[in-house]
C-alpha cells in the first residue's frame, strides 16, 4: 500500500465519518495538501496527518469556489480511508487535469 502524498489521486476505501461530505466508497478523488491537527489535547506534540482532497467526478477535478452555496468543497480526511489509485490511472487523471485547466 502506498503512501497518500500531495496531487496523488485516490479511491475512498471507507466511507465512515464522511457523512454529509459528498463523498462515498469507490469514489475518486484528489488530494490537494495536508495537515497536521492535534490528537488528544493532553499530549499537544502528538499529531494526525489528514488530507484535504476535492472529489473527481466524470473526468472533471471539482475545484471548491468562494461561494458558500456552491456544492464542490475541499474535504479534510484520514488517509488511511484512501488508496492510491495504479499508476495508469493516475496518468490518465493527471492528463484530464491538465486538459480542464489549459
Amino acid at each position: 500500500m502506498k503512501t497518500v502524498k500531495e496531487l496523488d489521486h485516490c479511491t475512498v476505501v471507507s466511507d465512515k465519518k464522511l457523512k454529509g461530505s459528498g463523498l462515498g466508497k469507490g469514489d475518486i478523488v484528489m488530494v490537494i495538501g495536508t495537515t497536521s491537527v492535534q490528537d488528544k489535547a493532553s499530549d499537544p506534540y502528538l499529531k494526525r496527518t489528514y488530507v484535504s482532497v476535492i472529489k473527481v467526478e466524470n473526468g472533471v477535478h471539482l475545484m471548491p469556489t468562494a461561494d458558500p452555496d456552491d456544492p464542490r468543497k475541499a474535504i479534510l480526511m484520514d488517509p488511511r480511508k484512501l488508496e492510491v489509485v495504479s499508476d495508469e490511472a493516475h496518468e490518465m487523471l493527471n492528463s484530464l487535469l491538465t486538459e480542464q485547466f489549459s
